[in-house]
């Protein structure tokens, strides 16, 4: 929710503003923490009509790394701070990343510190975003964090992307078959069934199956309709309650080349996250904790945790990694090795960019693999159509004549 606030400062000039936070308590302790002294508080409510839906928009990954990116190099030029927050407020087109700028900066000049202004807008910048700035502030190396926070999203964005472009091409092949196929039946079979009816003549059993599927179709389409959209919401919803969505990325893991995609996609998001964590000089267990966030599939997140668990035990973190079944023996063999010679961090880069190789070659192969079997797919569905429309029309015109 968002609290407007009236308070004094130390010298008592009074300063006034909007924290987007969970309730009033959690005001007062943001407020004091900014040593200010709050003496009206006063939530915001939001208007909403009666029948409408509070929809709230996320803030799209490619306007944080361009944001992320621009404030490093507006920061490396020697641009103040608050002047840098204010050109990129001027500048996003993201209206809530917009908003959520013009809080932080008013936020900094009532007294607030980088790292603090930004961790009260924990629904924009993710868990590990915001430990990281606290480190880049704690060190003196904001710019430097800055740039590693751009090309570690940048490079989340792009393996994410080409798994999502493989999921498009038969989607959306499929799409265009279904679409074929509905037109066909809607607008021709209604003619051919009137020229047999009027002719007669033999009809071809490719035909008569292509009538008598049509006859169910439009007898049963409500039916139809309502398990197409039953199945829809059940797979919506599966994705957002956790328990079916454990068994959901269990199942998606047990498809040999769907499980290769998922498996080596999120290796690239482990290494390559603990790798900017460590290097920013957060503590290994924690950046283990924060890496939890950045995984997309709860399974292996679970793994994850197991590992993290074991190594704040006291094991090793390739003995932990290698406790665990799942993970592939590289990962514990690498990590065990650099333990011994202190370059953990190096070789957690040279995993990174094996795992985002593996996961570019997998999605490639993958949907080279996919695409003869849905042209085909595609060809057959159409093509029995289009034989038993002209098998039809050969019919009737044997029978005219």
């Amino acid at each position: 929710m968002d609290i407007k606030y009236k308070a004094y400062t130390q010298n008592g000039e009074k300063v006034d503003g909007i924290l987007e936070t969970e309730s009033e308590k959690t005001a007062y302790t943001i407020l004091e923490k900014q040593k200010l002294l709050p003496y009206h508080l006063e939530k915001i409510e939001n208007k909403t009509y009666k029948f409408s839906l509070n929809i709230t928009f996320k803030v799209r990954t490619q306007d944080l790394i361009t944001f992320t990116k621009q404030l490093s190099s507006l920061l490396n030029a020697g641009i103040p701070l608050r002047k840098a927050l204010l050109i990129q407020e001027e500048q996003t087109k993201s209206k809530k990343l917009r908003k959520t700028l013009s809080k932080i900066t008013n936020d900094i000049e009532n007294g607030s510190s980088f790292s603090a202004a930004f961790s009260y807008h924990k629904s924009v910048f993710p868990e590990f975003y915001l430990r990281l700035l606290k480190v880049g502030e704690a060190t003196g190396n904001i710019q430097s964090t800055l740039n590693q926070l751009s090309n570690f999203l940048s490079r989340k964005r792009k393996t994410s992307d080409k798994i999502k472009q493989a999921l498009i091409y038969p989607i959306f092949s499929l799409s265009v078959a279904l679409f074929a196929a509905f037109i066909l039946v809607t607008y021709s079979l209604p003619a051919l069934q009137d020229l047999l009816s009027q002719f007669g003549g033999t009809i071809p059993i490719t035909t008569k199956i292509l009538i008598y599927s049509s006859e169910i179709l439009s007898t049963y389409s409500y039916v139809f309709i309502t398990i197409i959209f039953i199945l829809i919401s059940l797979f919506l919803l599966s994705t957002k309650v956790q328990i079916s969505k454990m068994i959901l990325d269990k199942f998606l893991l047990s498809i040999p080349i769907v499980s290769k995609i998922i498996l080596s996609s999120n290796m690239f998001f482990i290494t390559n996250t603990l790798s900017t964590l460590i290097k920013a000089g957060v503590p290994v267990i924690e950046s283990m904790k924060l890496a939890e966030y950045v995984l997309t599939n709860s399974q292996i997140r679970k793994w994850l945790s197991l590992v993290t668990q074991k190594a704040s035990q006291g094991e090793k973190l390739g003995d932990a990694f290698k406790a665990v079944k799942g993970f592939p023996t590289i990962i514990s063999d690498a990590i065990s090795i650099s333990e011994l010679k202190g370059e953990l961090t190096e070789t957690l880069d040279g995993l990174s960019s094996y795992y985002e190789d593996l996961t570019e070659t997998s999605v490639s192969n993958t949907t080279e693999l996919i695409q003869p079997i849905v042209i085909l797919g595609v060809a057959s569905v159409v093509g029995f159509i289009a034989v038993a429309v002209i098998q039809g029309i050969y019919s009737t015109l044997g029978a005219v004549n």
